[in-house]
């Protein structure tokens, strides 16, 4: 489950077509970034996109189910990863970090997602809390 800090919420709740599109990219791209620099393989991955936690607040989150292996880079050879262990937790935490502030700068530049005068946060975003649980 990959999840964005608190003090992107409100970016995201009026901007929700183009952040939950973030999501599922900076997703993609942690993951598969991962897998091709790492293992020389792509990965198959399956995504669904939560906006509310169980408590029915806004909490905008990807639960991933990711294949346990994936195809080489030539597309000719099925390459395996052990059975109880994906990919570091922390490399994860820092690729989905660095992906999504990437993408909302991108987006922001670029004026496809309105950040209203008082929000400076995507500078601070690398120092606060982020939300990355893994389970085999």
């Amino acid at each position: 489950m990959l999840s964005i800090p608190f003090q992107l919420h409100l970016l995201f709740a009026f901007n929700r077509s183009v952040c939950f599109n973030i999501l599922f990219r900076a997703a993609a791209q942690a993951i598969q970034q991962w897998a091709i620099e790492i293992k020389k393989m792509r990965m198959g991955i399956i995504a669904v996109l939560h906006t509310f936690g169980a408590d029915l607040k806004f909490y905008p989150h990807i639960h991933l189910l990711v294949t346990a292996g994936g195809m080489s880079l030539a597309g000719n050879q099925w390459i395996s990863t052990p059975a109880n262990f994906l990919m570091p937790h922390i490399g994860l935490k820092r690729r989905w970090r660095y992906w999504v502030t990437r993408l909302l700068k991108g987006c922001s530049s670029g004026g496809e997602i309105s950040v209203c005068q008082t929000y400076r946060g995507i500078e601070t975003l690398p120092h606060v809390c982020w939300t990355v649980e893994q389970a085999l």
